[in-house]
């Protein structure tokens, strides 16, 4: 059963997919500049589409009280981010800035 909690835990995520995604593309390039020489600075757009990809997933499976969804969502994307030459490490950070953002973003509120 969705708890009432749940339901505005991932609503309020929701709400601030965009700004995440930003804040965390931003954060994983400056942790991580060689990103900028592997694949040049048109991916940076990608990787912030990325990081709303990965916050709207998370939202909804907190909204749900599904954690398994995220969780095959990762596993998923894994396998799919390997074609595309981006490591577990890559991976790894980005989804690491997004939890602290998200951490600090929702515990702010609470």
């Amino acid at each position: 059963m969705i708890t009432e909690m749940q339901a505005s835990a991932g609503e309020r995520l929701s709400l601030l997919t965009d700004r995440l995604a930003e804040q965390v593309t931003a954060q994983q390039y400056q942790l991580q500049p060689e990103l900028m020489e592997r694949f040049g600075p048109s991916e940076v757009e990608r990787t912030k589409q990325d990081s709303v990809y990965h916050s709207r997933y998370l939202a909804q499976s907190v909204a749900l009280g599904s954690p398994l969804l995220f969780i095959k969502y990762i596993i998923w994307l894994r396998q799919l981010l390997v074609q595309y030459k981006i490591t577990g490490e890559d991976l790894r950070v980005n989804l690491n800035k997004g939890a602290t953002e998200v951490a600090d973003k929702l515990l702010s509120r609470a």
